[in-house]
């Protein structure tokens, strides 16, 4: 890695962080780069190219809006604030297109955008750095790949739209639509990403960096947090509580501060039976969602609290297996209930 990578590199350690349940970037920026012009005309010309050719495939119209529609509703993309203040320089629209692949059983259309569309000035790719390759050699991943008895392979699914970028940097990820597919003369609208978008050219870095970055030393697997040292799973308690005090006493708060806690094998699941009898206790007297606990409810909410803040942390062993010196010849589940209404 180069001196200039390097700087690179450690700007992106500096910057990432864990948002809202992802990972958030910022775009790696030349250090002297020239303010990006208003592209605007552009955009609208290439709309205008785009929507000619969409209108005369009305298939591929469709479900080039079913795309943009579901990427609104999944918060991938927004409608941009006409009266946010934008930072001078940092605004740019992305111009797009179709790319069709019939050979493709699952995404047989895919939108393209273009981050080195420019008609006066730079392009935003033109602005940006690449940053370091990461992308692992394919003799080396078949190497590897050959050299375990049980090899396993996964794929993130619309992996770089996984990764939100810094708001700072989103009005640089705008691009042009229209409101209405059927009007001959519809109105455009403005819209803008929030994940990071493939065709930026630093975006198979902010990708790769971030995917090593979860995976490095105390990760996370599916949620969980994983000491690979120790090969054990941790369950932490203290920033539960530091969130749960930040909310206000409500029926909304507790289900907030639950949904919170990534257990989808159950594991810790008796520290939470008492917070989701009261939980059910609210629904029942037909409390509303933001209506503040009594003092008796508040007390028991509290009180679980303070009990999960005295458990610190639980940790639990990845391997059944750990202590056995035997061959294993057969496992056997056995699950456990009782009649109990609360829990």
């Amino acid at each position: 890695m180069s001196p200039h990578e390097a700087t690179v590199h450690d700007k992106f350690l500096d910057t990432i962080r864990w948002c809202d349940g992802r990972y958030e970037v910022s775009l790696t920026w030349k250090e002297q780069h020239t303010l990006l012009p208003d592209n605007y005309a552009l955009a609208v010309s290439r709309l205008a190219s785009v929507l000619k050719c969409l209108r005369g495939n009305p298939e591929l119209f469709a479900e080039y809006s079913r795309i943009i529609d579901e990427q609104s509703s999944q918060e991938i993309i927004s409608d941009v604030d006409a009266n946010a203040p934008v930072q001078v320089g940092r605004l740019y629209y992305l111009a797009h297109h179709p790319v069709v692949r019939e050979d493709k059983q699952t995404t047989k259309v895919r939108i393209v955008y273009d981050a080195s569309a420019k008609s006066t000035g730079p392009s935003l790719n033109d602005c940006l750095q690449t940053g370091p390759s990461l992308t692992s050699e394919i003799p080396d991943v078949l190497i590897q790949f050959r050299y375990h008895q049980v090899a396993l392979v996964a794929d993130i699914e619309k992996t770089f739209l996984m990764v939100q970028v810094a708001e700072a940097d989103r009005d640089v990820l705008r691009f042009l639509w229209i409101n209405d597919l059927t009007s001959e003369d519809p109105n455009i609208v403005v819209k803008r990403f929030n994940r990071v978008v493939f065709g930026v050219t630093s975006s198979p870095f902010l990708l790769n960096r971030t995917v090593r970055h979860h995976v490095s030393n105390n990760g996370t697997l599916r949620g969980l947090n994983w000491d690979i040292a120790r090969d054990t799973f941790m369950f932490y308690f203290d920033w539960l509580v530091q969130f749960a005090k930040e909310l206000p006493l409500n029926k909304r708060s507790i289900l907030k501060v639950v949904a919170k806690l990534y257990d989808p094998l159950g594991l810790i699941l008796p520290l939470f039976i008492t917070v989701k009898a009261l939980f059910q206790d609210l629904c029942k007297l037909k409390i509303s969602w933001n209506e503040p606990l009594n003092e008796d409810l508040a007390l028991r909410y509290s009180s679980w609290l303070s009990d999960l803040l005295k458990v610190q942390c639980i940790p639990v062993e990845r391997c059944y297996m750990t202590n056995s010196e035997e061959n294993v010849v057969s496992f056997q589940i056995h699950g456990f209930g009782d009649s109990s209404e609360v829990a």
